[in-house]
């Protein structure tokens, strides 16, 4: 086996203990971050990397995002776009956990958050700020297959990521 199938159970439990902290802090709030090994809940069910119901208590996110912040925080392995993209997700869920609704709102503040969670998590500043710089670019080129998910223009620095706009809305 590879992936988050390949690690053992204890481990794992660990691991998602570790990513439920983080998006704790993240959220305001105690939160519990589940991997959906069954896929039943995201992945190929939803064409999605996370789900979480806004306000509420439990995110999932896809094995294969578990295993790249796992391989981040447990054995300091980068894979630059994976691993961004796995903190984008983690972040991104994170706040609507918090109660953000809005798509495009939460992936603003889920970019700048994912600075420090990168760090949190291992990583140096630089090395997240320009993770998270990426995230954004392809945000821009991509909204992630849907103009929900575009950063909104009024989106401002309100975290470690300099967005270079004129207000602010992170709280």
């Amino acid at each position: 086996h590879t992936g988050w199938d390949s690690i053992s159970a204890k481990t794992r439990a660990k691991a998602t203990q570790r990513f439920s902290r983080e998006a704790s802090r993240i959220a305001g709030k105690p939160v519990t971050i589940r991997c959906d090994e069954a896929g039943n809940v995201v992945g190929a069910v939803q064409h999605a990397d996370g789900v979480a119901l806004v306000g509420g208590d439990v995110a999932y996110l896809t094995p294969e995002r578990c295993f790249d912040l796992y391989r981040l925080a447990f054995d300091g392995e980068i894979t630059s776009n994976r691993t961004a993209r796995a903190l984008a997700v983690l972040a991104h869920e994170s706040w609507h956990l918090r109660g953000e609704r809005d798509e495009g709102t939460t992936e603003c503040y889920a970019l700048q958050s994912g600075v420090d969670l990168g760090r949190s998590l291992g990583l140096s500043a630089n090395t997240a700020r320009q993770m998270m710089r990426q995230q954004l670019t392809e945000n821009a080129l991509h909204g992630r297959g849907s103009a929900d998910y575009l950063v909104p223009p009024e989106c401002q620095d309100g975290g470690e990521l300099d967005l270079n706009r004129r207000s602010s809305r992170f709280p």
